[in-house]
């Protein structure tokens, strides 16, 4: 299938068609208010079976159709703050031109997307480890989100002067002070490193798209940093990244959708 490439779409737009989804999905959340036994069970059933598509070890039992319910009701409300959080900013007064009040609110604002997007992952897959590269393949093959691709602002790595710490990813690593490894086969591999570079390096074309898969691994490092500190709003800033932040906000969004609409 060839790659298919998502056009941008307004915050608003995104907000409705995830209140739009998670209407279609209050039946099964609300089950427990079934008075009829057999009513709830055949709920729970349907459910269920959408749910095994993620994970064929899922139970109809009352009580793991209610934690689901409830972990699925957390990232949902995680996510929709997120976006709702029309002018983030943290911090002194925005207003001031010196001030990083706004790129530091739109780092945390994509802190928040990718804690709510990591929720619902995580029960869906019931999975309790880190997201590593392998599984979050595994999850948007399971979205049926591989082949779509989502537009980026070209990142002008002379400008930002970092090409010099891309020779090799444990430069990059020291760098960002990024401190997420995973030891696979022995040997330790860089995962936030790899999506970081992978990124600069596809900046070289002059119009980059970036897969689905991709795109969550770049907001996934880029959450790293921030919430570990290596990420400064100044840097944000000197780099002229934040509409690459503000993006992967919204597309980790669209790929959260992707991800419940599975279950209706």
């Amino acid at each position: 299938m060839s790659n298919i490439h998502i056009s941008e779409r307004s915050t608003q737009q995104i907000i409705e068609d995830l209140d739009s989804v998670w209407r279609e999905l209050q039946v099964y959340i609300f089950f427990r208010e079934l008075n009829n036994t057999d009513a709830n069970l055949i709920l729970r059933q349907s459910f269920t079976s959408k749910l095994k598509h993620f994970n064929p070890r899922h139970s109809p039992d009352s009580k793991d159709i209610e934690y689901v319910a409830s972990s699925l009701s957390r990232g949902h409300a995680l996510i929709k703050a997120a976006l709702e959080w029309e002018s983030p900013f943290a911090g002194k007064d925005p207003e001031n031109s010196n001030s990083n009040s706004t790129a530091r609110g739109l780092q945390w604002r994509l802190v928040m997307t990718y804690s709510g997007f990591e929720i619902i992952v995580k029960t869906l897959m019931m999975h309790s480890n880190g997201c590593d590269h392998g599984f979050l393949d595994n999850f948007i093959r399971l979205c049926d989100q591989e082949n779509n691709s989502y537009p980026f602002e070209r990142l002008n790595t002379s400008r930002v002067n970092i090409k010099k710490w891309i020779e090799n990813e444990e430069n990059l690593l020291h760098f960002l002070k990024i401190k997420h490894q995973i030891k696979e086969n022995g040997e330790y591999k860089y995962d936030d490193a790899k999506s970081i570079k992978k990124w600069i390096d596809n900046s070289e074309e002059e119009t980059v798209y970036i897969k689905s898969a991709e795109s969550v691994k770049l907001a996934k490092a880029l959450r790293n940093c921030t919430a570990h500190g290596s990420l400064s709003a100044n840097k944000v800033k000197e780099w002229k990244i934040e509409n690459t932040i503000n993006y992967l906000t919204q597309y980790l969004a669209e790929i959260g959708i992707a991800a419940l609409r599975k279950l209706i």
